[in-house]
């Protein structure tokens, strides 16, 4: 089991929150709470990596994103490092990005739980 770092939006953390009662998380994964997704640094992404950390980013839905476009940057930017990571011969299924709502918040812990056995 390796480490996960969550990034998760204000919407994706709170739907998490909701359901931490009724299933826990497993101690290597560290959830981030951002204010939005679009919000968090490409180098912050990066550096987890280089720590061996494998990365989410969960956010609102893409149409959904109070913040307009916050939800589509880091859905790009997850496309991005995906390719580097391919080009690189590293294994591109290290990043992720889901988009949840505030009542997806029992997906998310399910998601991660089984992102965090493999």
């Amino acid at each position: 089991m390796g480490k996960v770092i969550v990034f998760c939006c204000d919407a994706a953390y709170y739907g998490l929150n909701m359901v931490s009662k009724l299933i826990e998380l497993p101690e290597d994964v560290e959830v981030v709470r951002v204010p939005c997704l679009g919000r968090v640094e490409f180098e912050a992404v990066v550096r987890a990596l280089l720590d061996s950390a494998n990365v989410v980013l969960a956010g609102c839905h893409e149409n959904n994103c109070k913040n307009i476009d916050g939800s589509r940057l880091a859905k790009m930017r997850v496309e991005l490092l995906r390719r580097m990571l391919e080009f690189v011969g590293m294994d591109a299924d290290r990043v992720k990005h889901l988009e949840i709502s505030t009542y997806e918040g029992l997906k998310l812990a399910e998601f991660l739980n089984e992102f965090a056995a493999r």
